[in-house]
């Protein structure tokens, strides 16, 4: 048997294969998935029976009729196979009439100029049999618009197969098989493709037709072990169980039919085996904020909810959207919860960062002023008492000169722990500055207010600080000042008068408390 003819016949084979692939397709085209395995398969069975008959063809017209053929196949099979890998991998959403008249405009104008190519020449320039090879083949010189369906072709099948890289690098292990198997199914035809194109082969044989057999094979395979025309459902639901965040579904009746398995661990209600039915204020009972945001009738994006389990309180960025059919009608809702505890966690010790002191842990100066302009706020208008207290370390100059920088931290931490065990959990204490500190008492009076400063001096002047063998007597200097509520006082009026009142105790002698008059 002659090589064209025993070629000839493999491809003929790859066609029934193909075909019978086609036929299965065929009849489950209900599903978008069948349907455009439907036409890929057709667009290869075309091109694979045009090129069987052209290399078996004796002259020139019988060649550029099967060409036709096989050009109506081969023009429209990278699109086509495209639009199946976006209908597989669930891209669907991308897919419009505008999409589709952009993507089958070259394939459409391709065609048109090859079956009228003796006008133009644009696709083709010249066309002839070589005689000097095993058997005759059709040799053809490219036109310009030749080179593009080609190169326009290569993009296409480019584009799917980096969906599928991207796909199979962030799939579990079900779908990273079937995944595969679809990659290799689409680069077996176009590394041969490649292969004629650029005349990796001697004899100028297409071997793309041939691809298309072992893809066939493939397809198959996949038919037979995954279900490939039932395929993305199963992916949906892969998707669905495995993700991250907890999703939830509830029907128009608010009746929740369907969550995953990080939604059990967020709602422990949910384990239950009879909370599929069940009405959402029924299962929610215990989470009022998420209550909230099913009952509002706009879709919201992370709204911030806290839930206290066995593990403490966690905290999730909550999302609503709602189901809704062609004609914009309510078919449900779908509750998305995303833990984001890792990241209030993280903003908080920001925000404490941000707010206090690295050495003393005390408040800082910029905190101090925000807490107390509520505290004045609220004084003011609730006509309650408050005082301000300004003090600093005596000789902590001396302090530092003498014995290092190092005594001198040792000191201001000192302090901040004396400060912190003697003062009121509703007080707040800052470190002001340098070796300056300042307190806020609310609700407390002058009188009060001069009883707990004293306390607090003394305590400090009676605690030593130890350093090598050495006991450093520390003492403080205060100045206060209480709120007038029959003026209009602000906190810098306040700091200002506690300050003075400050320096008035330095002036007599440190170690001092002094009030401003």
């Amino acid at each position: 048997m002659k090589l064209n003819y025993l070629f000839s016949s493999i491809l003929i084979i790859s066609t029934i294969i193909m075909m019978g692939i086609w036929i299965y397709s065929w009849r489950r085209r209900k599903g978008t998935m069948a349907l455009n395995s439907t036409a890929v398969m057709l667009a290869a069975s075309l091109y694979s029976l045009g090129y069987a008959f052209e290399i078996v063809s004796t002259d020139i017209e019988q060649i550029q009729f099967w060409l036709k053929i096989e050009h109506l196949g081969s023009i429209f099979l990278p699109i086509f196979w495209l639009i199946m890998t976006m209908q597989y991998l669930g891209y669907t959403k991308y897919m419009n009439k505008g999409i589709y008249v952009l993507l089958f405009t070259i394939p459409v104008i391709s065609l048109i100029f090859y079956y009228v190519n003796g006008w133009h020449h644009l696709f083709y320039t010249d066309i002839f049999i070589s005689e000097h090879l095993p058997f005759p083949v059709v040799m053809v010189e490219r036109g310009v618009w030749g080179w593009i369906c080609i190169i326009y072709s290569y993009l296409a099948i480019a584009v799917g197969v980096a969906l599928y890289i991207i796909m199979f690098k962030r799939s579990a292990p079900l779908i990273k098989k079937q995944v595969l198997f679809m990659l290799f199914a689409a680069l077996a035809p176009l590394i041969l493709n490649m292969i004629y194109v650029f005349g990796g082969f001697a004899h100028h044989i297409d071997l793309s037709p041939l691809g298309f057999m072992i893809s066939g094979l493939f397809y198959c395979m996949i038919i037979l072990k995954f279900n490939l025309l039932r395929l993305t459902p199963i992916a949906y639901e892969k998707v669905f169980k495995s993700m991250k965040d907890g999703v939830i579904v509830l029907d128009d009746e608010n009746n929740v039919i369907n969550y995953n398995n990080s939604a059990k661990n967020i709602i422990i209600e949910l384990n239950y085996n009879s909370s599929i039915g069940e009405k959402y204020s029924y299962l929610f009972k215990r989470y009022p904020e998420i209550i909230d945001i099913l009952e509002r009738k706009a879709e919201t994006d992370n709204i911030q909810a806290s839930i206290v389990n066995e593990k403490g309180i966690k905290h999730y960025n909550v999302s609503l959207s709602f189901i809704k059919n062609r004609s914009l009608n309510n078919l449900g809702k779908i509750i998305t919860i995303r833990d984001v505890t890792e990241q209030v966690d993280m903003m908080q010790k920001l925000d404490m960062l941000a707010s206090t002191d690295e050495l003393t842990k005390l408040y800082n100066r910029r905190q101090f002023y925000q807490k107390c302009e509520i505290e004045i706020e609220r004084a003011k208008r609730y006509n309650r008492p408050l005082t301000i207290a300004i003090f600093d370390i005596d000789h902590f100059k001396q302090i530092n000169d003498t014995y290092g920088h190092h005594v001198g931290d040792l000191a201001l931490k000192n302090i901040a722990d004396i400060c912190k065990k003697s003062v009121r959990t509703s007080d707040i204490i800052a470190r002001y500055g340098g070796e300056e500190f300042a307190l806020l008492l609310p609700e407390t009076n002058f009188k009060d207010a001069l009883r707990t400063v004293e306390r607090l001096r003394v305590a400090i002047s009676k605690e030593d600080l130890e350093v090598d063998e050495n006991k450093i007597n520390v003492t403080a200097s205060f100045g206060i000042c209480s709120l007038d509520l029959e003026s209009n006082q602000s906190l810098s009026d306040l700091i200002i008068k506690a300050d003075r009142a400050l320096y008035d105790a330095k002036k007599l002698g440190r170690n001092k408390t002094v009030s401003y008059k």
